[in-house]
């Protein structure tokens, strides 16, 4: 009897499954597909990490599983122990690296029960472990149970320690009775991603200070520009490539925070390392509206991509968002977002930073406005830019010449194709 321990995946500790592909009784490959899971804003799968007869299934369509939990029992003798996925292996590996950076916690921490991720995330918001209760097997504390404790965090300023209680999305009393009595009320549920981005929102607004700064753009070339190259991206040849003007944002943004003056705004602030981590990549995400929620897929490297390519991602990952397909993957390494509330007929936002992350750009709705050329009134197309950064870390100058650089790129837009 062999039986298949769920070892968690890209860092993620709980799943919830949505569709099974097995049977009790049937043969099964190294390889082949057990469940279909989602997790906060992914999609992924679980893989049987070798041959087997599957003699019991202990997990049933909509449950949640968790970290260690014996998901599958597998009876005969073609089940090899090591035989283990190489999802498992780096995730075991990545373990092993928190746990030795959990060994320096207090003894009194030690004898709490948590995942490494958990701990992790308890360490960067100041939480203390003990006083949280879990919920994962033999009480083990988990994720969620640090995202969704009302506990005080402990956060330092630039100048001294200051305790406060950052609110999540569950620790606000709701008075349900009393709202019933003046009406009818529709429960719904929250979903995982809803809970997810909730959650997120609350971490960013309560842990950066927002400021928002905005310009308007002059579409004129840029408009020209992608009308000439989508007639190219259509062809065969070229992928058959449907060109918005995210391409541009994107690569705008990619080319700008690779400039020397502007890594701040490619960074993340490490209070508790007493510094900021200016990363030397440059992964933009892009806010995607879908049926089930707000998510955020990356563009891995856009700095080194040129339009058409970047297009080819963004269309691919657009794709997988609203068919609710995309990975956890697809959602990590981002350093910057840009979101484009303007799709929803919106002028200007002050969009919320996608935490850790330290700034993010908002793209308004297209717009005709009357300008002075050569002394002739003449009607250009704009694009109002919103911008918000972590003042922590950014400040106002700083966060405007870079809006003034991204700006210059837009309305020269064929400097966005030399390299």
């Amino acid at each position: 009897m062999q039986e298949f321990k769920f070892a968690g995946m890209d860092g993620i500790d709980e799943v919830t499954i949505s569709s099974i592909h097995i049977k009790v009784g049937q043969e099964v490959k190294k390889g082949d597909t057990l469940f279909d899971v989602e997790a906060d804003k992914a999609a992924d799968s679980i893989n049987s990490p070798f041959d087997g007869k599957v003699s019991k299934i202990n997990f049933k369509s909509g449950d949640t599983i968790k970290t260690g939990d014996i998901i599958v029992e597998f009876g005969g003798s073609n089940a090899q122990a090591s035989d283990v996925i190489d999802k498992e292996l780096k995730s075991e590996s990545e373990t092993q690296k928190v746990q030795s950076e959990s060994a320096k916690e207090t003894k009194t921490n030690d004898k709490v029960l948590a995942t490494p991720l958990a701990r992790r995330i308890a360490r960067e918001l100041g939480i203390d472990i003990v006083t949280i209760k879990g919920t994962g097997p033999n009480g083990r504390v988990l994720k969620t149970d640090i995202e969704n404790s009302s506990s005080s965090s402990t956060v330092a300023t630039e100048s001294k320690q200051v305790s406060h209680t950052i609110p999540t999305s569950s620790s606000q009393a709701i008075n349900v009775a009393k709202m019933e009595s003046f009406g009818p009320i529709e429960h719904m549920p929250l979903t995982a991603i809803r809970k997810s981005v909730a959650n997120a929102m609350v971490t960013s607004m309560y842990t950066a200070p927002h400021v928002t700064l905005m310009l308007d753009v002059d579409a004129t070339n840029l408009i020209n520009l992608r009308a000439t190259l989508k007639q190219e991206a259509i062809k065969a040849e070229n992928g058959a490539i449907k060109l918005t003007f995210m391409p541009f944002f994107i690569k705008a943004v990619a080319k700008a925070l690779a400039e020397d003056s502007f890594k701040l705004l490619n960074s993340t602030f490490n209070l508790p390392g007493n510094e900021i981590l200016v990363k030397k990549y440059y992964n933009i995400g892009m806010a995607a509206d879908t049926d089930k929620g707000l998510l955020v897929p990356v563009v891995k490297s856009a700095d080194k991509l040129a339009i058409f390519d970047i297009a080819k991602e963004v269309n691919q990952l657009a794709d997988k968002a609203r068919k609710g397909t995309l990975s956890a993957a697809e959602m990590q390494g981002g350093t910057f977002t840009i979101t484009n509330f303007g799709s929803a007929g919106l002028k200007v936002g002050t969009p919320i930073i996608n935490y850790p992350e330290v700034a993010i750009l908002g793209i308004g709705i297209l717009e005709s406005k009357a300008v002075l050329v050569n002394d002739n009134i003449a009607f250009h197309n704009f694009f109002p830019l919103s911008i918000s950064i972590d003042h922590r870390v950014i400040d106002g100058a700083p966060a405007g010449h870079f809006m003034q650089r991204v700006k210059y790129l837009l309305e020269n837009p064929a400097l966005l194709l030399l390299d």
